[in-house]
């Protein structure tokens, strides 16, 4: 997902070819984006709140933050990142994370961030509000 794979992106989307994928993704996004980011979501989640310092659970944590890091592209999110509802649980799991977790989940955690800010630069930003306003 980190390399723009687009076979990642027509398995995301349930299309066969890559050749259905337009090259900087649908604006909206991938069309299984909603579900696998409840998973992720529900992961983080879970994992923490069963046991903060049992490896297994440190390892899931890494893993979906490291999705999640990915799930932030526009090539894989579009818009959809940027919904009210969308966002407001992102940020207010990423919240919740900082205060509770390890500092190897937080720092992993900040990588995540760092993603979004590099991949939500002013072009994609305009392209959302744009969008939003029709």
């Amino acid at each position: 997902m980190r390399r723009g794979d687009r076979h990642i992106s027509a398995a995301m989307d349930g299309v066969e070819s890559t050749a259905d994928i337009p090259p900087g993704g649908r604006a909206d996004g991938v069309a299984f984006y909603p579900i696998i980011l409840g998973l992720v979501t529900e992961a983080l989640s879970t994992n923490s709140a069963d046991a903060v310092n049992a490896p297994a659970c440190r390892f899931s944590s890494f893993v979906a933050l490291e999705t999640l890091a990915s799930l932030v592209r526009p090539e894989y999110s579009g818009a959809a990142l940027f919904e009210p509802s969308a966002f407001a649980e992102i940020l207010g799991l990423w919240y919740r994370l900082i205060l509770t977790e390890p500092a190897e989940i937080q720092s992993a955690l900040l990588q995540t961030i760092v993603s979004l800010i590099k991949y939500r630069h002013p072009a994609t930003l305009r392209k959302y509000v744009t969008s939003r306003s029709r």
